[in-house]
């Protein structure tokens, strides 16, 4: 299969990209951000939801790096920098609008009531595969630690520490699984 490489301009293309991202998994220290650049990118081994459903095929990963750009601030929820070797798996990104402009924050759910917030300027989000797929043995289509999967709804919910709750749809990632793939 061919490298995965999609660009997120809207919340209908980050839907997308979160599809891809849902449990990729990834490393404290695999957290950067270039203020300088307004950038914040996550070296992650992304589950490959586009071949997971397909017959007599493994499950597989493969690294990649998504970048989000724009970003103005950032804050994390349960992560401790301090610890490189925590691994922490993406549940979705979401993005909730900030008046009528293009601005407004992109959160990153995580696996542990972990969660990092990046206020942007607007949604432009990058995800490249970086190297090769290798075959892993978990199975992904196990619900994630800190909630459940509703079979009726095709849903991810959990409850954080503090009381709120996050939510995955998993219809973008059914259709992809229908298509195959998306173009890159």
């Amino acid at each position: 299969m061919d490298s995965l490489k999609l660009l997120a301009l809207d919340t209908e293309d980050l839907a997308v990209v979160s599809a891809h991202l849902q449990d990729a998994v990834f490393k404290t220290d695999g957290l950067a951000f270039d203020a300088r650049h307004h950038v914040f990118s996550v070296v992650t081994n992304r589950f490959v939801w586009e071949t997971a459903e397909r017959r007599g095929k493994s499950f597989e990963r493969r690294r990649a790096v998504v970048a989000f750009k724009r970003v103005e601030a950032v804050r994390s929820l349960g992560i401790d920098r301090r610890n490189t070797d925590a691994v922490f798996s993406l549940l979705a990104v979401n993005f909730t609008q900030k008046g009528e402009g293009p601005e407004g924050t992109l959160e990153l759910v995580l696996s542990g009531d972990a969660s990092i917030a990046l206020d942007v300027e607007c949604v432009e989000v990058q995800l490249a595969d970086t190297g090769g797929a290798w075959e892993t043995s978990l199975n992904q289509l196990e619900a994630p630690p800190s909630g459940g999967l509703n079979a009726r709804t095709g849903t991810f919910a959990g409850r954080r520490q503090d009381g709120t709750t996050w939510r995955s749809d998993l219809t973008t990632r059914a259709a992809i699984s229908k298509a195959g793939s998306l173009p890159s």
